[in-house]
């Protein structure tokens, strides 16, 4: 690291960078101590050997660039799917064969159920134009025996 580093940057900086990059447990320890860099780069590889720690896998570029290659191949396929799916034609509902109720609501026309059922329907819905001899003259209706 220290060759790496620009020149006047001081051994202060260059221990806070070096102590970034080493895991947290190890970290841990090194910051109550204080001794030199060099010191302390000897006791984080005896603590890395007593500790153990996990492996870490490492990717090449080359293996980043196949990476990035096959993601990018991915999104171009998710794209086209996406277009496929949205350009079909949805199956449209079927239509129903009677009137929409809100017919039922303008002046002059009769409702759901004079329209469906004519003189059986049971219920009417205001406003309803259906005129029905029992309905205008009550009286003359036949009485149900």
């Amino acid at each position: 690291m220290r060759n790496s580093m620009p020149p006047g940057i001081g051994e202060d900086a260059l221990k806070e960078f070096w102590l970034q990059k080493l895991p947290s447990n190890v970290t841990a320890i090194l910051v109550s101590l204080d001794a030199s860099l060099d010191e302390l780069a000897a006791r984080a590889d005896r603590i890395l050997d007593v500790s153990n720690p996990q492996s870490v896998d490492v990717l090449s570029k080359g293996q980043f660039s196949e990476l990035a290659d096959a993601v990018s191949v991915l999104s171009q396929q998710v794209k086209s799917l996406t277009q496929i799916v949205n350009s079909t034609d949805k199956p449209s509902r079927p239509r129903s064969r009677a009137p929409a109720r809100s017919d039922a609501q303008q002046p002059g026309k009769m409702c759901f159920y004079h329209t469906r059922f004519g003189k059986r329907a049971r219920a009417c819905q205001s406003p309803c134009s259906f005129e029905q001899e029992s309905r205008e003259n009550p009286a003359s209706a036949p009485a149900e025996n």
